[in-house]
């Protein structure tokens, strides 16, 4: 396993009119008016461990920030071997400013893990980052289900916030021992 994808498909989760005029209002805010600050700067780790201390998911993050993440970025670490994960602080941070988002834990088609908790789809609903939204990468099992309503069509469709995109699993992630429907 080389853990790169082997295709890459694009798509516009939207059942309707509504939707697909926040999906082509919120990029094009995005594309062609984001803040003038640091904002696209900011960029929100959220790290657990998979099954167990032995599996910490920071090692990942870690080797991303250290071999990827230029040094002017402003990197917010919420992980479980810090103790600073929960739904309330990962909540509270994409409401403020993030433009990445990157996630690594279990999920399904209708939420995604965060330290004892989750995420989920009405929790998804109620972001108010609008104008602000940011790009969600997940290794999290089936959040991105194109079959159903998944977690990632709550993060794109919200029109008060969200995402602009999201790059996840339509079915099992690399940690394949876990994954269940």
């Amino acid at each position: 396993m080389d853990l790169y994808p082997d295709v890459f498909v694009g798509r516009t989760p939207v059942d309707t009119v509504a939707e697909t005029q926040t999906f082509v209002n919120k990029t094009l805010t995005y594309e062609k008016s984001p803040p003038s600050d640091n904002y696209t700067l900011n960029i929100l780790f959220l790290e657990e461990y998979l099954n167990g201390a032995a599996n910490d998911g920071g090692i990942t993050k870690d080797l991303i920030n250290d071999s990827y993440i230029p040094d002017n970025f402003n990197i917010t670490e919420l992980y479980q071997r810090y103790g600073n994960l929960n739904k309330s602080s990962a909540m509270a941070k994409f409401n403020a400013r993030c433009n990445i988002v990157n996630h690594i834990r279990h999920g399904s088609t209708g939420s995604i893990s965060v330290a004892s908790g989750s995420i989920g789809n009405s929790d998804v609903d109620s972001l108010a980052n609008s104008l602000e939204n940011f790009i969600f990468y997940s290794t999290s099992c089936y959040s991105n289900n194109f079959e159903s309503d998944s977690l990632s069509e709550h993060f794109m469709n919200n029109a008060n916030g969200g995402s602009i995109g999201y790059v996840g699993n339509s079915r099992c992630g690399w940690y394949v021992l876990q994954c269940n429907i």
